[in-house]
């Protein structure tokens, strides 16, 4: 990776979040030039959870938008690598969102992407249960029967740099 001598697009999993930097081998160590997190999503709209592939897709079209469009390689580092995952879901929003990077096969489809899989399954469910089942998205107001409505609005968000509360702490 450092041999080529492109910045990579270094991809990781917390406990509660996913995050992403672009980085870059300065000749004394690592430099980062931009950074995101899914938590970050929520100044965008984004009321649904914060690690799963929706998040992550939106998570990797937002650092795209911060780095503004780097070359960059592919940086998963010792996790496991499985078709479908949330790693290919940010690295194809990064790729969507104007990085220049290999995009594979392994990607989710674009209704896994958009949630489709989870609006199904809260349709199926009773109140009560879908209550239980999805507390953290409607105690944030949201209605896990619409995450595709909200993830397009998300992306928009993004893509247009409407930014609707900041949750830096810097500012």
């Amino acid at each position: 990776m450092l041999k080529s001598g492109k910045p990579r697009l270094v991809v990781r999993k917390t406990a509660n979040y996913i995050k992403a930097d672009v980085v870059e081998f300065d000749g004394i160590g690592d430099k980062v030039l931009a950074t995101c997190s899914s938590k970050e999503l929520e100044g965008f709209g984004w009321k649904g959870g914060s690690k799963n592939i929706s998040a992550a897709y939106l998570t990797g079209l937002l650092l795209s938008k911060k780095a503004g469009g780097k070359d960059v390689i592919v940086d998963i580092g010792l996790q496991t690598s499985s078709k479908g995952s949330k790693l290919y879901a940010l690295t194809k929003g990064a790729h969507d969102g104007g990085m220049a990077l290999k995009t594979s096969s392994l990607s989710p489809t674009e209704d896994r992407i958009k949630g489709k899989h989870i609006a199904e399954y809260a349709k199926k469910l009773g109140d009560g249960e879908r209550s239980k089942k999805f507390s953290k998205y409607i105690k944030s107001g949201a209605d896990p029967r619409e995450i595709e409505k909200m993830f397009d609005s998300v992306k928009m968000n993004i893509m247009g740099g409407k930014h609707e509360k900041s949750h830096d702490k810097r500012e």
